[in-house]
């Protein structure tokens, strides 16, 4: 409930996604008026950036990353994908610091792509445009 004043700030901290805020008058005798406003808000995830980097090793391939600067970024899920199928979970990661997996399971011959998802401190989960390949 707001009194006498014309701006309203959500302060909690909620996940990307579309919220929508009904806006309606009450007067001081508590008369509701009959004319209401919706207003849509739509909140994008924040740029996060993690750079990462593949070489290959004499047993796979090795992949690397900076940890993040964002500080709301709790941990770091790494992803492996061949082809067009669909992306397999390799790892979670701590995200308070620099890493590096090495994938041990693979075929030789095969381009294997890399990618991340940055998990915040409130649960939500953001993909990372930072894929890699590497013919192994």
């Amino acid at each position: 409930v707001i009194i006498a004043t014309n701006h309203y700030t959500d302060s909690r901290h909620l996940p990307p996604g579309k919220y929508v805020y009904q806006i309606e008058g009450v007067g001081l005798n508590d008369k509701r008026s009959e004319k209401r406003a919706q207003i849509a808000v739509q909140i994008i995830p924040e740029r996060i950036e993690v750079l990462l980097d593949v070489q290959k090793t004499d047993h796979g391939i090795k992949v690397s990353w900076r940890k993040p600067v964002n500080g709301q970024v709790k941990s770091l899920i790494l992803y492996r994908k061949t082809g067009k199928n669909k992306p397999v979970l390799i790892k979670t990661f701590s995200a308070s610091q620099d890493g590096s997996y090495e994938d041990r399971k693979l075929v030789h011959g095969k381009t294997y792509m890399y990618e991340m998802t940055a998990v915040m401190d409130n649960g939500s989960k953001i993909p990372l445009d930072n894929g890699v390949e590497m013919r192994y």
